[in-house]
């Protein structure tokens, strides 16, 4: 238990307490997750509503060290992201491939091509790659991110024009 208690902190920035709470909801919710390991775990956080704020929490912990990125909102699902993608117009949008209701593709697919913003995929699975730069995805991070991919990231989406992070 210690150890996957050590990774909810690391790669998630939970407290210490925080991630105990987060490993036993997981254990209880997903039993099944622990015969894969720690993949499985990552798998099971991202898709459980409960677990899912806590993928989102530590991405936006990582933001908060770039000073010249604005989070401007954040969202449950695919029908949301899309509603805001296009009432907002962000630069940069990190988006995971598996969502409810919808997937990081169908999003995309959803937006006028005029309203695409450029996006970071975020997914446990690295099967999704090759699809994701068919669709012009900046980069694709695999969970859990570590926060040297994660810098590069931020990186590579300065470097494109119009966006500024």
């Amino acid at each position: 238990m210690v150890e996957v208690t050590r990774t909810l902190q690391e790669n998630f920035g939970l407290s210490s307490k925080k991630a105990m709470y987060r490993e036993s909801e997981i254990r209880r919710h997903f039993p099944e997750a622990w015969i894969e390991g720690n993949e499985g775990l990552i798998s099971a956080m991202t898709n459980h509503p409960k677990d899912r704020h806590v993928a989102r929490e530590g991405i936006l912990l990582r933001l908060r060290n770039f000073r010249d990125v604005e989070v401007i909102t954040q969202c449950e699902d695919g029908s949301s992201a899309i509603e805001k993608i296009l009432k907002l117009s962000p630069d940069l949008v990190f988006l995971d491939v598996q969502m409810p209701d919808m997937d990081g593709f169908e999003v995309l697919r959803a937006l006028p091509q005029e309203s695409l913003p450029k996006v970071v995929f975020l997914t446990a699975y690295e099967h999704h790659a090759v699809r994701a730069f068919e669709v012009n995805a900046l980069d694709y991070l695999l969970k859990p991110v570590d926060d040297e991919r994660f810098a590069a990231a931020i990186e590579r989406a300065r470097g494109y024009p119009g966006v500024h992070p």
